[in-house]
């Protein structure tokens, strides 16, 4: 008898704990207005309970048909924030908007959806450094912030894009003979409109990088890779491709032959940083940093030999492995999605702390952040600073702040490092942190733009950020995505 009771009372709670699951769900109705120009066949609207699909945009095919008038209705997941995406032909258009960031929210009334009008062509206009019109074949690639969005061959003429939406783009010009044509990339914005939208794009000629590499024991490293630094890895596209779309400024790669020689062409004029990578790996053991080479140039590099320490990666790219939540005020979800670590927007912070060996003194840190969702910062990095930790804080308070939290008690609005950076939602941007003997120095992008001096100071960290110490990363009410983070001790003078 106690045991039919047990089973009675067990179907009880059963039932409403699946009346109360059903009673949570929810239905929002809203209102898509169409760009002047596009049909309700064009467009898409979908709601994502977590920040993982929209990094992939998996969930273009599932994503709702509005009807002619633009009306639509979307299903909301329960206990989680909602992040509203719509989709142009199957492309993310526009922003990825928050309908709820707390599990206390309402749902919203009379939703009204207005998507950037898309892009009706880009004309990429390869030019020689003259301004002539560069007739040569290759391969154009671009890119959006989630990998590689079309292709198409050179063939003298412009190369043309349909209806792309608005937003920030990548591209890299792949020159059939990178002997004698560099490879460049280049970052621009496509605006929202009809007609055609022209990007000029110069394509100097090929520097070449020549040199030898020697493992550390004075043997040839025959089989290595050299290449131009990227923050990618290949993912089922043509590896140089992949690697391309995390370049800066240009890319090509090449393998070292007998005795470690190598002849790397197709390099823009400028600075360049060389990645070496052993045979059959796809992450770099060594970098060297900040080679100049000039147009039309053959430069010799001389011989590299391998240091004894490489590149640690705290991210494997594929797991949570040697990281764990950090439990900050509102922690919402953290995943590993495509190679990157993604902080969901919190109520109003999400964090992550490593479990993994970071010096504390004499070491760079490299990454790249992308503010995937929200407005404010997106890569809150604290790191060790001998027995102390601080925080690089970027896109704080309001969306561009970016500086060191704290010196002396003095965040990074207050102090001499903050400076304000207008940053891009679903776009991508290099970091690379140094930290030598009373000195941080920090680039974005290529561009140093900390360099303090903390002698006689007092390094800490915001009360918000204790929980990410020594070494973790944080965001405030947006989504955040890091990848390509690497670690390596610097010789000390």
């Amino acid at each position: 008898m106690a045991a039919r009771t047990g089973w009675i009372w067990a179907l009880a709670i059963l039932a409403v704990v699946c009346a109360s699951t059903v009673a949570q769900q929810q239905t929002v109705e809203g209102r898509i207005a169409f760009p002047e120009g596009t049909v309700a066949s064009d467009w898409r609207v979908a709601v994502a309970a977590d920040a993982a699909p929209i990094l992939t945009d998996a969930l273009a095919a599932e994503a709702a048909a509005p009807r002619e008038d633009g009306a639509f209705a979307v299903d909301l997941p329960d206990g989680r924030p909602w992040y509203l995406l719509t989709f142009y032909r199957g492309r993310l258009a526009g922003d990825v908007a928050v309908l709820r960031d707390s599990l206390s929210s309402s749902p919203p009334e009379d939703l009204a959806v207005e998507p950037p009008s898309p892009r009706e062509q880009l004309l990429v206009r390869l030019t020689d450094l003259a301004t002539e019109p560069l007739d040569a074949p290759g391969v154009v690639h671009l890119y959006n912030g989630y990998g590689e969005v079309a292709s198409a061959p050179t063939d003298g003429a412009d190369i043309t894009f349909d209806a792309l939406p608005a937003g920030p783009y990548a591209a890299w010009f792949e020159p059939e003979n990178p002997q004698v044509l560099s490879a460049p990339t280049a970052t621009f914005e496509v605006e929202p409109g009809a007609g055609a939208q022209v990007l000029e794009w110069p394509v100097g000629p090929a520097c070449t990088i020549a040199g030898a590499v020697r493992l550390r024991g004075g043997d040839p490293a025959d089989g290595w890779t050299v290449a131009v630094r990227s923050g990618t890895r290949p993912d089922g596209v043509p590896r140089s491709a992949a690697y391309a779309r995390g370049a800066q400024r240009c890319y090509w790669e090449t393998v070292c032959g007998d005795a470690g020689r190598f002849e790397l062409p197709g390099l823009a004029a400028g600075e360049v940083s060389l990645d070496f990578r052993q045979p059959g790996t796809d992450y770099a053991y060594h970098t060297v940093e900040g080679i100049i080479v000039s147009a039309d140039s053959h430069y010799d590099l001389g011989v590299v030999t391998l240091p004894e320490a490489s590149w640690s990666y705290p991210f494997d790219g594929e797991s949570l492995t040697g990281w764990r939540p950090s439990y900050v005020t509102g922690q919402r979800e953290v995943y590993v999605v495509d190679g990157q670590l993604v902080l969901a927007q919190g109520a109003d912070m999400t964090g992550v702390v490593g479990d993994v060996a970071v010096p504390s003194m004499n070491y760079e840190i490299t990454l790249e952040a992308m503010r995937v969702a929200g407005g404010d910062f997106f890569c809150g990095m604290t790191f060790p600073v001998e027995e102390s930790a601080i925080s690089l804080v970027m896109g704080g308070w309001g969306g561009g702040v970016t500086g060191l939290s704290s010196l002396n008690g003095a965040d990074a609005s207050e102090n001499e490092t903050s400076q304000w950076v207008n940053y891009a939602n679903q776009r991508w941007y290099r970091v690379r942190v140094e930290v030598t003997e009373n000195l941080i120095q920090v680039w974005l992008d290529g561009k140093r733009i900390i360099h303090v001096n903390t002698e006689g100071r007092h390094v800490g960290v915001r009360l918000e950020m204790e929980r990410c110490r020594p070494f973790g990363f944080a965001t405030w009410r947006t989504t955040g995505a890091i990848r390509d983070l690497r670690v390596r001790p610097l010789a000390v003078p």
